[in-house]
């Protein structure tokens, strides 16, 4: 194809032994809370007032859905129960000086969709295996490597040491209050783990024995990943060849 630090895209040449500055400042503002991480929010410039808000969006999108929900009642009971489970786990906080008729609440805990999330977790969750790296020393290394912002995709080479795995994995996250969930296996032995632990697992359902990993669609019988150019073809069809066409048909491989 073309080198790839033609199209702005470099491999690191070596290993950076720091943190930047500004990783180093968040990660030292971290604390620990009755059990939950509290850490400041993110901005892209440090000293920029935060006197703007997004509550004439917010107030747009309530509308529009309240809109949406008069032709759909058992769609709004749903919601109401999903946002009513949120308000009582604490997950917001109802704020007392409102100058409007809507009431208003304040989140506190970063939404997933907010741009400064994945770092933020990112830190955090190295913040945390720090604190075990000499207890589980295996289990922080794999941990360390193999998650992908809050998937975790690991393969080992017999069941003993998938359960080991397991096992520390969950002793280690609920430190944080934090669960790993939808766990699955090709390994009659993890499965059976599951069910008597009564963790939250994805099941096969039937004769369907496949699973996406990332995307990739898994076949849990054995170790088989399943790759097919059809999307690439799909996304390439009828286009010019550029760069970016060629980039956007690979990346869905």
């Amino acid at each position: 194809m073309w080198g790839l630090d033609v199209i702005g895209i470099k491999e690191p040449t070596e290993e950076k032994d720091t943190a930047p500055p500004e990783i180093e400042a968040f990660e030292e503002s971290i604390i620990l809370l009755d059990g939950r991480y509290q850490v400041p929010l993110m901005l892209k410039h440090a000293g920029i007032p935060s006197g703007s808000d997004n509550r004439s969006l917010a107030e747009r999108h309530l509308q529009a859905q309240i809109n949406r929900f008069k032709g759909q009642p058992e769609l709004l009971k749903q919601y109401d129960t999903a946002a009513r489970t949120y308000l009582n786990e604490q997950h917001a906080e109802r704020v007392e000086k409102n100058y409007r008729p809507a009431v208003t609440w304040r989140m506190t805990r970063v939404p997933i969709g907010a741009s400064s999330s994945p770092i933020s977790l990112a830190s955090i969750i190295r913040h945390h295996l720090a604190g075990f790296r000499e207890r589980y020393p295996e289990t922080v290394a794999l941990l360390e490597k193999d998650l992908d912002v809050d998937d975790l995709i690991v393969g080992l080479p017999n069941v003993d040491k998938a359960v080991i795995v397991y096992s520390e994995a969950r002793k280690i996250f609920p430190e944080a209050s934090m669960e790993l969930r939808k766990w699955t296996s090709n390994s009659h032995a993890l499965k059976k783990g599951f069910l008597r632990e009564k963790v939250a697992f994805e099941d096969e359902a039937g004769e369907n024995t496949r699973i996406k990993v990332l995307g990739v669609p898994w076949e849990r019988n054995g170790t088989r990943l399943i790759l097919t150019g059809r999307e690439a073809s799909d996304v390439a069809a009828n286009k010019p060849s550029t760069k970016r066409i060629v980039l956007q048909a690979s990346a869905s491989v």
